[in-house]
């Protein structure tokens, strides 16, 4: 009769961490940050060109996003002062005592 487990073989790299709990320093370091041009998907990417342009996408973003919300108090300022003149027009004249 054949055994069988319920859960595959752990990958061989777990021997790199084997004793991590007793030594935890023995964990091997990360790779450095990438510096310089790397590919992906097909496309060649500098990694400090890369940050720049987020950055500015979205500075980008963010001086749209106040150019709409002015836009948005103009009209909202001026919607008030109509609805100010229509109600000023519409108010019922008191008799002078």
């Amino acid at each position: 009769m054949a055994t069988s487990s319920a859960y595959p073989p752990p990958p061989p790299y777990y021997r790199l961490y084997e004793d991590y709990e007793k030594d935890p320093s023995s964990a091997s370091e990360p790779p450095p940050p990438v510096d310089g041009p790397y590919q992906l998907f097909g496309a060649t990417y500098t990694a400090r060109a890369t940050l720049i342009h987020m950055l500015e996408s979205q500075i980008q973003r963010r001086k749209q996003a106040i150019e709409d919300i002015k836009q948005r108090r103009e009209e909202a300022q001026k919607l008030l002062g109509e609805s100010l003149l229509i109600l000023d027009g519409n108010q019922p004249s008191l008799p002078a005592m």
